[in-house]
């Protein structure tokens, strides 16, 4: 017998015994392996933006008589500092005033919209609408639900615990604005959660996000009446 190749019919099994755990390893096959799964696709999404325009798309069966689904186009290049800026100091009293309000800000009208700019979104009736305050310098946080509480939301989120900006009389006396499916119309700031349903991507929550009055609010919006 050759022994070159005497050598060679002993190397294989021994190899293939070595190789062998490293195989099942990976493949998940042990029920100790350590193999790193890839991320199921469809999982939640998170976008911010300004809503450049709302589309009724009919009533939703799942929904009950007369509930109907909406869906929007946010344009995410529209960022809240530039939002924010143009913002009334005078808090709108209802949805309507928040909308036609924000909807002349330049963060709307003026930054680029591109396909790679927008999202679009399925809103259903089983979708959240929350409102959330925000103060003008705060882009960290999502905000409080009442508008006295923006500070300490804007505080946790920087991790210093302490508000830069305490509460205002102004703050305090703002009135809440609660925004229904229908209402939520282009010139509003939003953040939505998302997922991807039969090829739509609709919407878990939606939360309208408003500027506290007199709290952080660029000099030049304090000269509007």
């Amino acid at each position: 017998m050759n022994t070159r190749w005497r050598r060679r019919s002993l190397l294989v099994p021994a190899l293939a015994l070595l190789l062998a755990p490293g195989a099942i390893a990976q493949t998940g096959a042990s029920p100790k392996s350590k193999a790193v799964l890839p991320k199921p696709a469809g999982g939640p999404e998170l976008s911010s933006g300004v809503i450049v325009k709302s589309e009724s798309i009919g009533e939703e069966t799942t929904g009950g008589e007369g509930a109907k689904s909406y869906r929007l186009t946010i344009n995410t290049a529209a960022v809240w500092r530039d939002w924010v800026r143009d913002q009334a100091t005078k808090a709108p009293k209802t949805a309507r005033e928040a909308a036609v309000e924000g909807n002349k800000s330049v963060a709307t009208k003026g930054e680029p919209i591109s396909p790679d700019t927008l999202v679009t979104v399925l809103v259903v009736p089983t979708t959240k609408v929350e409102t959330r305050y925000r103060s003008a310098t705060d882009e960290a946080s999502r905000g409080a639900k009442l508008p006295e509480k923006a500070a300490e939301a804007a505080a946790k989120a920087d991790s210093s615990g302490t508000p830069k900006e305490p509460p205002t009389d102004a703050a305090k006396a703002q009135p809440t604005v609660n925004f229904s499916l229908e209402e939520l119309k282009p010139g509003l700031f939003v953040e939505v959660d998302y997922a991807l349903n039969k090829e739509k991507q609709v919407a878990s929550a939606i939360r309208v996000v408003r500027p506290v009055t007199g709290s952080g609010i660029p000099a030049e919006a304090t000269k509007k009446d």
